[in-house]
């Protein structure tokens, strides 16, 4: 997996001011907070343009209704206030999360993973469950609650 992240550096993947880029072998799509756009690979015969790996799809704009992060940063806020549940599942930012860690751990293992959800580990992978959680520099260690 190959990806490219972004924020609060005013320069993202393909001119953007933030986002996040996925690199596929057919093509890569840019998702930012105001929508998305695919770019086809070319595809090339004989050293020769020959068209492109998919179809072109326009760039598709996001919501005008779409909670942006100042929104997700007051919602974060007033849940810690309330004790209300926040209108985004933290379950969804976690998957963009572990995503992420999955494609690295992969890379860093070298070697194909395979990740249980519920059990939170990979299964019979060992230095991969190694990677899991990080080490930390003295004195700081990880918290038991």
């Amino acid at each position: 997996m190959i990806w490219e992240h972004a924020v609060g550096i005013e320069l993202g993947p393909f001119q953007r001011s933030h986002g996040i880029a996925f690199v596929g072998n057919d093509g890569t799509l840019v998702v930012d907070r105001n929508g998305w756009e695919l770019f086809p690979e070319v595809l090339l015969s004989d050293g020769k343009r020959k068209g492109y790996r998919m179809p072109a799809v326009p760039p598709v704009e996001a919501r005008h209704d779409a909670h942006g992060l100042d929104q997700h940063t007051e919602n974060f806020i007033d849940c810690m206030k309330t004790r209300e549940q926040p209108t985004c599942n933290p379950e969804v930012g976690s998957l963009a999360a572990v995503n992420a860690h999955l494609g690295n751990i992969a890379f860093r293992t070298n070697d194909k993973v395979y990740w249980d959800g519920k059990r939170m580990t990979f299964e019979g992978n060992d230095e991969a469950n190694a990677l899991v959680t990080p080490s930390y520099r003295a004195p700081w260690v990880l918290p038991s609650v």
